[in-house]
């Protein structure tokens, strides 16, 4: 959730907001990472169906960055999972950088 800061945002083209910024289990890091990565995917899943429903057209670009994003799911996956079965604990940490086009 994105809360009113005290001081105003400055009238700049780019800021950087922390998403993740933490220590957690390999259980909390699958959760959190599994949510962001899904709720991805199906955001350009329904764009995708939809610029299929409207213009009977494939979006080459949305298409490519499912495909890229299913990918890194994986990977990522296997990593967390060995994390988890090592009974590891990791830092996660993730900014959301926001530009003015």
């Amino acid at each position: 959730m994105i809360t009113q800061q005290e001081e105003p945002i400055k009238k700049q083209k780019k800021e950087n907001f922390e998403l993740v910024n933490g220590e957690f289990s390999a259980s909390e890091a699958i959760e959190i990472i599994e949510d962001l990565y899904a709720r991805n995917i199906n955001f350009h899943e329904i764009k995708s169906f939809s610029e299929l429903i409207r213009y009977d057209a494939k979006d080459e670009a949305t298409l490519a960055r499912l495909n890229s994003l299913k990918e890194t799911k994986e990977q990522v996956g296997k990593l967390l999972q060995t994390a988890r079965e090592d009974g590891r604990s990791l830092r996660v940490s993730s900014t959301i950088s926001i530009e003015i086009i």
